[in-house]
């Protein structure tokens, strides 16, 4: 009986966190983030607000479309002939996860048809690209970047958990006694 009492609390403590922390989805969907191109000619830089599945939520210069999901960034070269790239250098501020979570890398997908030797630098908040020396660029190229997200557990999980577990102790000893 003080077994099954002390199973009942300890499952339905568990279950009551699990219910209250929710899963840990981070998303980029809905925020709002500036894009900028350092050493374009001229100059360019705009927010936008990133979208799901409506398409590229940004084009520059009739050259290049950015396309951002959830954890994962496209560009695509829309320009109507081959063209060189030179000393490229993309920058993406306000990475700012809904959700639990932050980004601690990203990595350029192997099936990327340009830029796949590139290496991005990212911080908790933006993320650059650069392409130093020249580069050549053929319609229909793109350069697909994944997001590498950290979930952090919230520390009043574990917290609660604890005392859940100490509060069953407690009863079951209390119901032993009485």
């Amino acid at each position: 009986m003080l077994l099954k009492k002390l199973v009942v609390w300890v499952v339905g403590g568990i279950t009551a966190s699990l219910m209250l922390c929710g899963t840990a989805n981070a998303s980029l969907i809905g925020q709002q983030l500036t894009f900028e191109c350092t050493n374009c000619a001229p100059p360019f830089s705009e927010p936008f607000i990133v979208t799901e599945g409506l398409g590229p939520e940004l084009s520059f210069f009739d050259a290049v479309t950015i396309d951002v999901e959830a954890s994962s960034l496209r560009l695509d070269w829309i320009f109507n002939t081959n063209s060189l790239i030179e000393d490229l250098n993309f920058v993406w501020h306000d990475l700012v996860w809904s959700g639990p979570g932050k980004i601690v890398g990203a990595t350029v997908d192997q099936s990327s048809t340009w830029g796949a030797d590139i290496v991005p630098v990212f911080s908790e908040n933006s993320l650059s690209i650069t392409n130093n020396g020249d580069s050549s660029v053929s319609v229909g190229d793109f350069m697909l970047i994944h997001f590498e997200v950290r979930h952090d557990i919230p520390v009043p999980l574990p917290l609660a958990l604890l005392g859940l577990g100490l509060a069953g102790l407690g009863l079951a000893r209390r119901c032993r006694k009485g």
